[in-house]
This record gives structure tokens, C-alpha cells and sequence, in this order.
């Protein structure tokens, strides 16, 4: 009996230490991999995440960079049976340096992503691997980033409980801070010369975001970067102006929009599938 618990014991501290890789550094930045579970069951689900930590003075870039910059991004090697969504990013901020604007974060991120594991997975360690790449600039200079990431995961039994990792706390708190989906909300866009109108009507009974937004594109080349628009409410709609990128070629039949409720830190932010209007 004394065997078999010093052998679960050492078993259950190599997952951890596994799942607990450190940081890798790489110009000016580091970045490691996160996990929500230390241990999930087979036909199961779990969070994991991509941190980067810039060092101080420097920043990293959204899925859209804008006029510079390099998204975020990781190419990920994943055993059979195992698949993982791509990267949520949160709200960036507006830099602006030698006349061009540009889309990212100060300070570390964490970029989220939902892993799935499929029925036929076998029970054991299961590592993850992936290689990381970003830019890190400042206002003066930028040097790029990549790094080969591990962190290992034990696949349990269907039917077991999850286990949560050290860092559980860390991935769920940014996870829930993402913006949220605006799955029933209307949103439309007409092109009115250099301008898109946008129209946003929300769910019935739902009250509509305030009027002091700040507006951001995740398709490049399309709306022009950096700007936040002018937004009024109108006859129970939101209705705003952005101007059109000069790079774009061909109206799209929709963008991704994110519209952040600025100067309160408990606003809302919602993420919108703007659909180009006939009218």
C-alpha cells in the first residue's frame, strides 16, 4: 500500500513539473505555454494559452498590427485526436509612432484557445507542442521573437475528474476578460464614399452600448487603422462612421468589429459580424 501511494505521488509531481515549463526568452520578450488542466479526461476540454511577456518599454501586437507590426501567432504540433481553436485575443490599444498607428498591448498577454480532446485519445501524458512567434518593438525600434514551446497534459480515464493546474487562475481570469461574442445583435455597413456607415441593432430589451466607443477592426486593409469613429444613437440603433482603409481593393460581404465602451473599466466590449447592407 505504502508502494502504490509514493508511486501515485511521484507520478502526480512529474505532471506538474511537466505541465510548469519555464518561460523562453527570445529578444525582447518571453513566452511559455499555460494550461487550465494539469489533467483531463478522455472525449473532454480544457483551456490553453500563449503568454508573452515584452520587456518593460516594449509592446506586442493584435491579430490585426495595423500600419506595422506582426500579430502574435503559434504553429502548433499536436498528437492524432487532439485539436486546438485558434488564438483569442483581448482589447489592444492605439500606439502611434513616426506618423503610423498600430494595434497591441503593453505588458503581458494571454492569448486563450479551447483544446479538445477526441474519444479515441489514449489515456497518458500528452504533450503539446508549439512554436511561438511575435514582434516586440517600442517606439524606435522592433526586433523580432520566436520560440519552441512544450507543456505535457494527462489524459485520464472517461468519467474522471479534471484536475486543475497551478496556473488555472491565470488562464480563466484572462479568458473572461475577452470580448464576447454579440451572437444576437444586428450589424450592418453601407460604404458612403471614403466612410463606412455602420448600423447596430441590439436584441430586444437589450440596452444599447454607450456612444463613447473605441472601434477596432480585426480584417486588415479594410477599415483605416487606428481610428475609432464617431458613434451616435438613433431611433433605438447605434449608428457610427469609419473610415475605409486606402489599401482596400473589394468590399468583403462582412467584417469582424469590436466595440469597447471606453472610459469605464467595467464597460462592455463586443465583438460584432458587421454584413455589408444592399440598401
Amino acid at each position: 500500500m505504502k508502494r502504490c501511494a509514493l508511486a501515485q505521488l511521484l507520478l502526480a509531481a512529474v505532471a506538474c513539473a511537466l505541465v510548469q515549463a519555464d518561460p523562453v526568452k527570445s529578444g525582447k520578450a518571453s513566452a511559455e505555454i499555460l494550461v487550465q488542466h494539469k489533467a483531463v479526461p478522455v472525449d473532454g476540454e480544457t483551456l490553453v494559452a500563449l503568454k508573452i511577456t515584452p520587456d518593460a518599454g516594449w509592446h506586442t501586437y493584435w491579430k490585426n498590427p495595423g500600419e506595422s507590426g506582426m500579430p502574435t501567432s503559434i504553429q502548433w504540433k499536436l498528437p492524432e485526436g487532439v485539436s486546438l481553436s485558434s488564438l483569442n485575443f483581448p482589447t489592444p490599444v492605439v500606439f502611434e509612432a513616426s506618423g503610423m498607428k498600430s494595434l497591441g498591448y503593453e505588458g503581458e498577454v494571454i492569448l486563450t484557445a479551447y483544446l479538445k480532446l477526441a474519444i479515441q485519445v489514449q489515456p497518458g501524458p500528452l504533450v503539446l507542442e508549439g512554436k511561438a512567434s511575435w514582434l516586440a518593438c517600442t517606439d524606435e525600434q522592433c526586433i523580432a521573437g520566436d520560440a519552441n514551446l512544450k507543456a505535457t497534459i494527462e489524459v485520464l480515464a472517461a468519467g474522471q475528474p479534471a484536475q486543475e493546474s497551478a496556473v488555472a487562475k491565470q488562464v480563466l481570469d484572462a479568458h473572461s476578460a475577452l470580448p464576447e461574442a454579440a451572437t444576437n445583435w444586428q450589424a450592418s455597413y453601407q460604404r458612403q464614399g471614403d466612410q463606412f456607415q455602420i448600423t447596430i441593432v441590439p436584441p430586444k430589451g437589450t440596452e444599447l452600448l454607450s456612444e463613447k466607443l473605441a472601434a477596432y477592426v480585426a480584417a486588415k486593409d479594410t477599415v483605416a487603422d487606428g481610428h475609432h469613429g464617431a458613434w451616435k444613437h438613433q431611433d433605438g440603433t447605434l449608428v457610427g462612421t469609419l473610415p475605409v482603409s486606402e489599401y482596400l481593393e473589394e468590399l468583403p460581404e462582412s467584417f469582424p468589429l469590436l466595440l469597447v465602451e471606453a472610459g469605464d473599466k467595467d464597460g462592455r466590449a463586443l465583438e460584432f459580424k458587421c454584413v455589408k447592407s444592399d440598401q
